[in-house]
């Protein structure tokens, strides 16, 4: 069973993760170098549209890479293929972040030279900076990821529970249910402007890959505000939201938000995915093998046919015989990959039962799932299971 983490997390503090080493690409020789007040030191190495540039309180997304003044490789967002988001000018990241990036416009590439006291300072961050390490970064503003904006009060409107909203994109003009699967993000901010949560930040902060939005059933979202908001949001749109902190947070405050005080959040709905529904099959249509294995061809496959040890990649969603789910790689918006040996009895026959290409309804009894022994607490013991199955490639 997937375990839904809950997206009442606070923002953490970031530190740069640190790799490998590298080497630390020279300025070519016309680029002129500034340096502010501060000590901070800039050169343009690529000029940005130059329409704006970020205040204190935006999130920004960026690439970056980071050298010691030997050339030493420290860190790289390019090396894990991953944007990194900076809320900017709130002690997130290092001071010399904070002041080099509220100078660039969209789409600039500059390099930092950055000042222990801009830095980490005699602290350093083992074990790969030194204390009183100068600091070399090359960073470029790809997008401006959120901006607070409160709610325009000639288009607010406000739900049966109190919820204040604004559809700020229409997408596709279809909401979705709670019963459905969503693909999200969402930002909230305290009335300061100050940003209090962001998707983005709960992903980074938990080594979740930040290039795929949240996908989740919107029926098991912990909070039951987050729940109407999904619902509020078409698909391929967005919406603003204004709701007191006591209903985002009923159980536990964040620190320093108080319970009347109005938290604003921008809400985007990627996309509604398609999951199939229970199904118990008709008898009449299924075939029965040997062992027991009950399944029904909804799709044949064209593909080639896995054997025994084969590593396949799948998507799949499985039901009691009640129709009560307990797992679904749809839910999750992505097939698993796994070797066939290591399912439960029915699926290593059932798979190799398929070509690729291929969906079947299986239906397991107790021998050939998870027996007397179940798998508490979604699967009781002597369940029978019903599984739609998908067999996508063989990965090996």
């Amino acid at each position: 069973m997937k375990q839904y983490l809950s997206l009442a997390a606070s923002v953490l503090a970031l530190s740069l993760p640190l790799v490998a080493a590298g080497q630390d690409p020279a300025i070519p020789a016309d680029t002129e170098i500034v340096m502010t007040a501060s000590g901070l030191k800039y050169s343009v190495l690529k000029p940005g549209d130059g329409v704006g540039k970020p205040r204190t309180g935006d999130v920004v997304k960026v690439h970056y890479t980071g050298w010691t003044p030997d050339g030493k490789k420290f860190d790289s967002s390019h090396d894990r293929n991953e944007f990194f988001y900076v809320e900017l000018g709130r002690g997130k990241v290092i001071k010399g972040w904070d002041e080099g990036i509220a100078l660039m416009s969209m789409g600039e590439r500059i390099k930092l030279t950055i000042p222990p006291e801009l830095g980490y300072g005699p602290k350093g961050f083992p074990p790969k900076i030194p204390a009183n390490s100068t600091l070399i970064f090359e960073v470029e503003l790809v997008d401006f990821a959120w901006v607070f904006q409160a709610l325009a009060p000639d288009a607010k409107k406000t739900t049966a529970s109190g919820i204040g909203y604004q559809i700020v994109k229409a997408g596709s003009g279809t909401s979705p249910k709670v019963a459905d699967v969503v693909e999200f993000r969402y930002a909230a901010w305290k009335p300061d402007g100050e940003l209090q949560e962001f998707s983005e930040f709960f992903q980074q902060s938990r080594g979740m890959p930040t290039s795929k939005n949240l996908c989740v059933p919107i029926a098991e979202v912990r909070s039951a505000f987050l729940q109407e908001a999904l619902t509020l949001t078409p698909a391929g749109g967005s919406t603003r939201i204004e709701v007191p902190a006591s209903v985002c947070w009923p159980d536990r405050l964040p620190p320093g938000v108080k319970a009347d005080s109005v938290i604003s959040w921008h809400i985007e709905v990627t996309k509604i995915l398609e999951v199939p529904q229970f199904v118990m099959p008709d008898p009449a249509k299924l075939v029965k093998t040997p062992s027991g294995l009950a399944y029904e061809v909804i799709k044949e496959g064209t593909g080639k046919q896995p054997g025994p040890a084969s590593r396949v990649k799948v998507h799949y969603a499985g039901w009691l015989a009640d129709g009560r789910p307990f797992d679904s790689s749809f839910g999750r918006g992505e097939p698993a990959t796994f070797a066939i040996g290591q399912v439960v009895k029915g699926w290593i026959e059932g798979l190799q039962l398929m070509k690729e290409g291929a969906i079947y309804r299986f239906v397991v009894p107790p021998e050939l799932g998870y027996g007397a022994a179940g798998s508490p607490p979604a699967i009781p013991a002597n369940a029978t299971l019903v599984f739609y199955l998908e067999l996508i490639s063989i990965a090996g």
